[in-house]
């Protein structure tokens, strides 16, 4: 995004601005290049007395950040009504310390009236320093990348379709003007989030990602696009035929798809255990993946999968264990910039089996909180999404989708994702997939995840 120039102002300014009229100290967390700094720089045009920093960029030295958060102090002290905008603040060093120097004004001195705003791409180091360091006293605005219901915002329309989920789907990643690709957005976290565990903050929760590279991180995602145990031969015969020019370059493209996904399959299976679980945590910790565990009971922990990962788990030393995991990855720009680099070249139409795999990956990142599994009947039949207050959705545009969900008790919730039919009758609720993403990510917008 071009900072100087981007002129919509969506959900995140918004509730940046209404967090700085209510709080005199604001966190706002997200994933790297997501909008923050843009926000920011919005504000500090909008707002009286207000001063945007990057710590990153703006500072020769240590000493000047650490006397620009002693400027803030006095501020503070004298009663200004400045409203502070500080960007990519762990780039301080001792970046925990320089944050606690507001606190004793902040909780001793009554009618502050100076404003605060702390902004960071790695939410979870920041987020543990404010709990750390203010408690309940400060206000969080957690963002994400750009939801469905925010581009149609953007696009200036309230209509709810197939061909305007699509028009998100091809144009989101032109939205984010830096956005290079997924190899290269990985790499910048690995390299930032290595320099990050090299400074001198001391409540640092570490992952271990000694030797952790970026073609590990996309063997997880490339083994996991279609499943581990999908059929690659029939999924590259898909891409081929949508997408080669003629009879000749379909069967090329085809054997170059399937040797590509079957060379990180097989790489994914010759890391080490540990590398796999690794891995998968790290891109679980930066929500870029959704682990669902596969179940064959309707009793199980829906929140296993995070578990899985767990430190002291050894689970992952079995090889076969993979197989009982859905891997999604959470947000459709990814996806797709993963497909187009399979392909090697952009996409502009979506064949229908392609659309639902990207719908099923995009809707489990949203639902990702709620404590879910993937229900495997004895049958061998998998119903995609089930939950322990008996909700069950299927995700697959097929009729044959929907009569899946009979193997369930007639207790249950029953939601069957369609292209365009909406009906609701033998206690199956059939929605079109592009209005229950809206409904799902608009409840999310609103009142955050459950």
């Amino acid at each position: 995004m071009k900072n100087n120039d981007y002129k919509f102002k969506g959900k995140l300014y918004r509730d940046v601005r209404k967090a700085i009229a209510k709080s005199k100290i604001t966190f706002v967390t997200g994933p790297a290049r997501c909008g923050k700094t843009v926000c920011l720089k919005q504000l500090a045009a909008d707002l009286p007395n207000a001063v945007y920093v990057n710590m990153m960029t703006d500072f020769s030295s240590d000493e000047e950040k650490s006397e620009f958060m002693k400027r803030i102090v006095r501020d503070m002290l004298d009663g200004e009504e400045t409203v502070y905008l500080l960007d990519d603040v762990l780039q301080m060093s001792h970046a925990d310390i320089e944050i606690f120097r507001i606190d004793s004004p902040f909780s001793e001195t009554p009618n502050i009236k100076t404003r605060v705003v702390f902004a960071d791409s790695n939410s979870k180091v920041l987020e543990f320093i404010a709990h750390l360091g203010f408690g309940g006293f400060s206000a969080f605005v957690r963002e994400s990348f750009l939801s469905y219901p925010q581009w149609l915002e953007y696009r200036e329309t309230s209509n709810v379709s197939e061909e305007n989920y699509l028009d998100f789907l091809f144009n989101i990643g032109d939205f984010y003007k830096s956005f290079k690709g997924t190899k290269e957005y990985l790499q910048d976290h690995i390299n930032e989030t290595r320099a990050l565990y090299d400074s001198n903050i001391r409540h640092i929760i570490k992952d271990d990602i000694d030797g952790l590279d970026v073609e590990m991180l996309l063997n997880v995602l490339y083994a996991y696009l279609i499943g581990i145990n999908g059929d690659i031969e029939e999924f590259a015969e898909m891409l081929a035929e949508n997408f080669g020019c003629n009879n000749i370059e379909e069967k090329e493209l085809q054997i170059k798809i399937a040797e590509t996904l079957s060379e990180r399959r097989k790489a994914f299976f010759s890391m080490t255990p540990y590398n796999r679980k690794r891995s998968m945590v790290f891109l679980s910790h930066l929500r870029f993946i959704t682990l669902t565990f596969v179940s064959e009971k309707l009793t199980v922990d829906p929140y296993i999968a995070s578990k899985f990962l767990g430190e002291y788990n050894e689970l992952y030393l079995k090889p076969d264990i993979f197989s009982d995991m859905k891997v999604t990855i959470d947000y459709p720009m990814f996806f797709i910039d993963l497909v187009e680099k399979l392909i090697d070249r952009p996409i502009r139409r979506i064949p229908k089996e392609l659309l639902g795999i990207i719908v099923e990956h995009h809707l489990r990142g949203l639902l990702s909180e709620r404590g879910c599994y993937v229900y495997r009947h004895s049958t061998g039949n998998e119903i995609d999404y089930v939950n322990l207050i008996e909700k069950a959705i299927e995700m697959s545009f097929s009729e044959s989708g929907a009569e899946k969900l009979n193997l369930l008790p007639e207790s249950y919730k029953k939601i069957s994702l369609t292209r365009d039919i909406a009906s609701d009758e033998n206690g199956i609720e059939r929605i079109p997939y592009y209005k229950y993403i809206y409904d799902v990510t608009n409840f999310i917008d609103r009142f955050g995840r459950i």
